[in-house]
């Protein structure tokens, strides 16, 4: 949803082509009106512009470190705030709106577009690894179902229950936590001897912070 996956690829273009969003991204911002996206840092700046007081306060939190959690969906819960006087941009393009981030929130469906690039990707796929998600949302459950329904292999390697359990392959429920496995794998990628070395990767594997969590009951449920 934050466009982490985009960076393992050198080219934006590539990760565009090869990577389906299927709840949307809070990457851009979407017009209800006429539907055009736009980036956020833009429609950041025009937040910015019209709310000056909320800009200082932003800026505030940052300098000081006291910025509230951030919920998966975005959301942050402020404190001792009124949004009486808050002003939300129009559409750059269309003029109207009103304006929200470019994801699915819980109650709304996914695009038809994006519903039959999943199917056709089910569809042409192999097999199936399913990583850190509990399959809560259907519109996640319903690719696995469908790989499922045409005999294909599914894998599933995640801490918790999950939707797609009795979907998954024999042998191939993997109860363990997603990161020092994806770690393994990167790493083994990256010592391959017959491909040559990949920057992207190995900047992957030496950069940002590594954090452990101990139970199983702090991890958090995704979908």
């Amino acid at each position: 949803m934050d466009r982490l996956h985009h960076k393992a690829f050198p080219k934006q273009s590539e990760a565009l082509a090869t990577i389906l969003e299927l709840h949307g991204t809070l990457k851009s911002a979407l017009c209800l009106n006429c539907r055009k996206l736009h980036d956020r840092d833009e429609f950041q700046d025009a937040l910015s512009d019209l709310n000056p007081d909320w800009k200082e306060y932003a800026d505030l939190l940052e300098q000081t470190g006291k910025e509230p959690r951030q919920n998966p969906d975005g959301d942050v819960e402020l404190q001792n705030r009124s949004y009486d006087t808050f002003k939300v941009p129009d559409c750059l393009s269309c003029g109207s709106g009103p304006m929200k981030p470019a994801v699915v929130f819980f109650g709304e469906n996914i695009s038809p577009a994006v519903k039959e690039t999943s199917k056709r990707l089910a569809e042409s796929a192999s097999q199936l690894l399913i990583v850190g998600s509990s399959l809560a949302t259907y519109s996640a459950f319903r690719i696995v179902k469908a790989v499922h329904e045409q005999g294909k292999d599914v894998c599933l390697l995640n801490v918790g229950p999950s939707r797609g359990d009795p979907l998954v392959t024999s042998g191939l429920r993997l109860e363990t936590p997603c990161l020092p496995v994806l770690v393994a794998v990167a790493q083994r990628l990256a010592q391959r001897s017959d491909q040559p070395a990949d920057p992207v990767l190995q900047k992957l594997l030496t950069s940002g912070i590594i954090k452990e969590v101990d139970t199983i009951g702090k991890y958090p449920a995704s979908s």
